[in-house]
């Protein structure tokens, strides 16, 4: 089954929860029924919404209490989603699942995320990259590059990318942001001193 296939199926699942009674009972008395099976029918894929068999399968619950202020549920639907693998503690194998929990360090220089299954849970943090994509990407062009580092468009850009990009990417931008304008100070500079 494909990734896009699997999104679609997990999205159709979540959806059928909430707004189909039926679904959701019938939901309910699979689990009650899975729960009398034996340990390996557990880790099955389709037992249930939060459990995942391999690591591409997004998690969608089961998670721990939130851990705090700055902390956002990371939920695809929304901006500040971050595809990043933790190990399920609440499964005997730990198997790797998405994060339920990001919590974001972006300054001009260097960004971070972390992650964490819930309140007093460990917290793994790494550099914050973009998602990649496995898809051909069209370089961008000299002209389009100004556009993210020349007043008055950076900030009209910026404006524009913050309010409909995720967290991932206006990061990335910023940091494109802040070394371009320290390359064009040295370059500046360099060019005072042979003047």
């Amino acid at each position: 089954m494909s990734y896009a296939t699997r999104q679609n199926h997990l999205l159709l699942k979540t959806l059928a929860t909430k707004y189909n009674p039926n679904y959701a009972k019938a939901q309910k008395e699979q689990e009650d029924n899975g729960s009398e099976d034996s340990e390996d029918d557990k880790d099955d894929s389709s037992s249930g919404i939060g459990s995942i068999a391999d690591p591409e399968s997004p998690s969608w619950g089961g998670s721990s209490e939130h851990p705090g202020l700055g902390w956002y549920a990371n939920n695809s639907f929304t901006p500040n989603y971050y595809q990043m693998y933790i190990p399920d503690p609440s499964t005997p194998n730990h198997k790797l699942i998405v994060t339920p929990y990001v919590l974001y360090a972006i300054q001009a220089h260097k960004a971070e995320v972390s992650a964490t299954y819930g309140k007093g849970y460990p917290i793994l943090t790494c550099a914050l990259t973009p998602t990649t994509v496995d898809y051909l990407c069209i370089p961008t062009t000299p002209t389009q590059l100004a556009l993210l580092v020349e007043h008055p468009y950076a900030q009209a850009v910026t404006k524009v990318i913050e309010a409909n990009f995720p967290t991932h990417l206006i990061a990335t931008l910023k940091q494109y942001q802040h070394f371009q304008e320290k390359k064009y100070n040295a370059q500046q500079h360099v060019t005072q001193y042979k003047a």
